[in-house]
């Protein structure tokens, strides 16, 4: 049986919103960092990729404060976590990746291009190896992390709680995917790893096996894309 979420639908929402409003407001004030105003779209540019980086990560804090006071600290633990769930969520990452190559070629199948997401761009062009650090240590553990903690941990729950664990995975995973509508592409395999982290954390009824999901995910395609 499907247990009874606190919050609201609408509340996880409001959350989503709060990220989307305060990393977006922020960003725009790369145009005052830069000199040229043309960089400011630049990800190569180290203070842009920074200033993304930046933006992001208040954006995500101010949900995860909202999402705090509203569901408590309960909302947001990592156990109970068992190791075959560990071992199980390390090896989703395979088939993982392997559907976000299969995505990428069925489109450049039909004669388009696909870039890599303009983070991952950006982290691989810009000459400054602080920035780079600062990247891949974002990429790997910030973003699994906070993003976790916040669309497992806070938005999907009251999804499910309503519409069962089908379709509240699936609904909370496309919500997730919205996050990453600057990229067109990429929306679909975002989608993908949403679900299954959803999955994952439906299934231990904590975050520890979605992070650690995530996290190998987003190592192993930044070394893949190294790799090309």
């Amino acid at each position: 049986m499907t247990e009874v979420c606190r919050w609201s639908i609408r509340q996880a929402m409001i959350a989503f919103a709060l990220l989307v409003m305060v990393s977006g407001l922020l960003s725009l004030g790369v145009f005052g960092l830069v000199d040229d105003p043309s960089q400011a779209l630049n990800p190569k540019n180290p203070v842009v990729l920074m200033a993304m980086i930046v933006a992001t990560m208040f954006g995500m804090g101010a949900s995860l404060v909202y999402g705090f006071k509203v569901a408590g600290r309960s909302a947001f633990r990592l156990g109970p976590v068992d190791l075959e769930y560990l071992v199980f969520a390390a090896a989703l990452t395979l088939p993982v990746l392997g559907f976000g190559h299969a995505w990428t070629w069925a489109i450049e199948a039909m004669g388009v291009q696909v870039q890599p997401q303009t983070f991952v761009r950006g982290m691989f062009e810009t000459p400054s190896t602080q920035a780079v650090v600062v990247a891949v240590v974002y990429g790997v553990f910030g973003a699994a992390i906070l993003e976790e903690l916040l669309f497992r941990g806070f938005i999907q729950p009251p999804f499910v709680s309503h519409f069962g664990p089908v379709a509240g995975v699936l609904l909370a995973a496309f919500v997730f995917g919205l996050v990453h509508a600057s990229d067109p592409f990429a929306v679909i395999p975002t989608m993908v790893i949403g679900a299954v982290a959803g999955w994952l954390r439906h299934k231990t009824g904590g975050l520890g096996a979605s992070m650690l999901f995530h996290g190998l995910n987003n190592a192993f395609a930044l070394i893949l894309t190294a790799l090309a």
